[in-house]
């Protein structure tokens, strides 16, 4: 099980480091206001939706309106998996998927794979 931990975070490493990379970028730039994309195939007022919205809402009055979030509701940017390629690359920070699309990106999550023999004991 803890394998399956260190493979997830290998497989998150690199959005982090992007991420982070904003965020450095950000305040060597003299605290310029970033506003971080958000993706969902669901429309507004879907739930979703509304928590990343409400996500933005918290993270902008937490750092007085220097970070936002915009999103893009309805599959605007694509569907999940052309959500999760954008995130891979960094041309959106939130790529709100299903588990079941990241099967084929991040193995440990694709259960298919891995040791069955000691579930069925």
């Amino acid at each position: 099980m803890i394998a399956r931990f260190e493979g997830l975070a290998r497989a998150l490493i690199p959005a982090l480091v992007v991420a982070v990379g904003a965020f450095a970028a950000a305040d060597v730039a003299g605290q310029q206001k970033i506003v971080l994309k958000a993706s969902d195939v669901h429309p507004l007022g879907h739930p979703t939706v509304v928590a990343v919205e409400n996500i933005g809402k918290k993270l902008e009055k937490a750092t007085n309106g220097r970070l936002s979030v915009q999103m893009y509701a309805s599959m605007q940017l694509g569907g999940e998996k052309e959500a999760i390629e954008q995130a891979q690359v960094g041309a959106i920070q939130f790529a709100r998927v299903s588990v079941g699309a990241l099967g084929p990106v991040i193995d440990e999550l694709n259960g298919l794979h891995g040791d069955w023999s000691s579930s069925h004991a």
